[in-house]
């Protein structure tokens, strides 16, 4: 996973949510459709993608697309 466009590809195939680049700056609780499992598997989607583990405790963190972007697109820790 390389750009956000990526993500955001990655949230339509596995998710089924069909998600806009301004979504990503959106909080997760005013996303329509969205909710915490999502996340989780969002989680686990990127994990299987990347070959990588996430710190988990840091996605959950997370609060917009582009925060979790950020933490999956670097090495998978909080900074």
């Amino acid at each position: 996973m390389n750009s956000r466009d990526d993500l955001l590809r990655l949230i339509d195939t596995e998710l089924a949510l069909a998600l806009a680049p301004e979504h990503l700056d959106v909080e997760f609780d005013r996303l329509d459709g969205w909710d915490s499992v999502h996340l989780v598997r969002l989680i686990a989607a990127v994990e299987r993608e990347t070959g990588r583990a996430l710190d988990v405790s840091a996605a959950l963190q997370a609060r917009t697309l582009a925060d979790f972007f950020d933490l999956a697109a670097g090495d998978g820790r909080a900074a």
